[in-house]
């Protein structure tokens, strides 16, 4: 399991947390993507709120989970979690678990590989959880994955893409799907830094689209739940992640290929959505096993 940051004060800290969230009994690693089955080491007074920066998803074996996720109950496993980048919670097995006794399997994925997956489908941008034939139908194929002698990085990239499915099949269930124009208009947002850093940039997309500039912003937080500015931020910064983890690039080119101003701007932004620089996220990603 990735360690991530813990807020102090109104602000994200990178620190490790005193003990390792969960001791791992199997885990399996592909490129961008590592599968642990794990017991819990820390009771819920000792899990501070803490950041994910990088994509993750918790299957709960056994065991009453606590979580902030939309849909979360402490009923009991199975249980499917999604925390998309940049989730800051506090998670844990419930006070009353016995913690010997409790299971979960984490599924940390890195940004070049959710930028793959996530390209054609509507995600959550706050954490989900699902529950029932679904959560215990993608529990079963991770634990058989998990220890297996023979998982291969194909097995592992189709479980993930299964429940990336999953959980954008049930939020647009939610949402409802959103229309052709406003997808056209994320991926055009996600592609193209000319919307975001020329002055008239949502009224010339929207002119592109055929829609009024405030139609549009509406529709974009309604179906994506936030702003198209505050989306094609989002969006460059898993952009120069995906970068800075599977390349050695220079910080200034990876900040022009992003559309960020300069190296200055890059790191500004960075340490403002993931609490570290672009050279400390760069350092903690090379040495990941992933």
């Amino acid at each position: 399991m990735l360690l991530g940051q813990v807020r102090l004060g109104g602000t994200l800290a990178r620190m490790p947390l005193s003990r390792p969230i969960g001791h791992r009994l199997h885990e399996q690693h592909a490129s961008d993507l590592a599968l642990s089955r794990c017991v819990p080491t820390l009771a819920a007074h000792e899990v501070p709120e803490h950041c994910h920066v990088e994509p993750q998803f918790v299957l709960v074996e056994r065991g009453r989970y606590a979580s902030a996720a939309q849909g979360a109950t402490e009923d009991g496993a199975p249980l499917l979690v999604f925390n998309p980048p940049g989730t800051v919670h506090a998670d844990c097995f419930a006070a009353s678990q016995t913690l010997g006794e409790a299971r979960f399997v984490s599924l940390d994925l890195g940004f070049g590989l959710w930028g793959r997956l996530s390209q054609s489908l509507v995600l959550p941008p706050e954490p989900l959880a699902l529950g029932g034939a679904v959560a215990q139908r993608m529990l079963g194929q991770a634990l058989a994955l998990a220890g297996s002698t023979d998982c291969t990085p194909l097995d592992l990239d189709g479980l993930v893409a299964e429940l990336t499915a999953e959980v954008a099949g049930d939020f647009e269930r939610r949402q409802g799907r959103p229309p052709r124009w406003l997808l056209q208009c994320r991926d055009a947002l996600r592609d193209d830094a000319l919307y975001t850093v020329g002055r008239s940039g949502l009224c010339q997309l929207a002119g592109e689209l055929g829609v009024h500039p405030v139609y549009l912003a509406r529709a974009f937080r309604r179906h994506f739940r936030c702003s198209p500015g505050e989306f094609a931020r989002s969006s460059r910064l898993h952009r120069a992640a995906a970068l800075l983890s599977r390349s050695r690039r220079s910080l200034v080119d990876v900040a022009l290929d992003c559309g960020f101003f300069d190296q200055a701007h890059l790191a500004r932004s960075f340490r403002a959505g993931f609490g570290m620089t672009p050279g400390d996220y760069r350092l903690r990603a090379g040495g990941s096993s992933r």
